[in-house]
């Protein structure tokens, strides 16, 4: 049988909700090398009510200290210019295989005009240790198996 996502991916909250701004939003700091490590990292943005023009580019930063200083940018999904309507509740999706350094955050850069942002999430897999424990973001989860 094969497993089931959540267990051999951990899901943790990178960023609460932000309001309207033009301001870069940054993630917890968070260590891929926890529970045994893990290979990938997957980082979603869900944006709210977007204003047009408005410039959007989700990136992952990486660094070798615990604290995140001195980052340096790993991955970018490139930027996105939103239309009159296009990028509201939506997501952005950047997927990173093996990052460079072992702490990493996310950073969404909000330009030009206000975004307004739901949630920045993290999904680690690819994990060295088998079963997954949930973080103590997940309050409540369950597995099912329908035949």
């Amino acid at each position: 049988m094969n497993a089931l996502l959540t267990e051999t991916c951990k899901i943790l909250v990178a960023s609460a909700a932000a309001a309207a701004a033009t301001t870069d939003l940054d993630g917890a700091v968070i260590d891929v090398g926890q529970d045994g490590g893990y290979d990938g990292i997957v980082v979603v943005a869900f944006t709210g009510d977007v204003t047009a023009t408005s410039v959007l580019e989700l990136q992952l930063q990486g660094s070798a200290l615990a604290n995140g200083s001195s980052p340096s940018t790993e991955a970018t999904t490139g930027t996105f210019t939103a239309g009159a309507t296009d990028a509201d509740s939506k997501l952005l999706l950047l997927d990173v295989a093996r990052p460079a350094n072992r702490y990493v955050f996310s950073r969404l850069k909000r330009g030009t005009a206000n975004a307004v942002v739901n949630g920045v999430f993290y999904v680690l897999y690819k994990g060295h240790k088998g079963v997954v424990t949930q973080a103590a973001d997940v309050i409540k989860s369950a597995l099912a198996v329908v035949k």
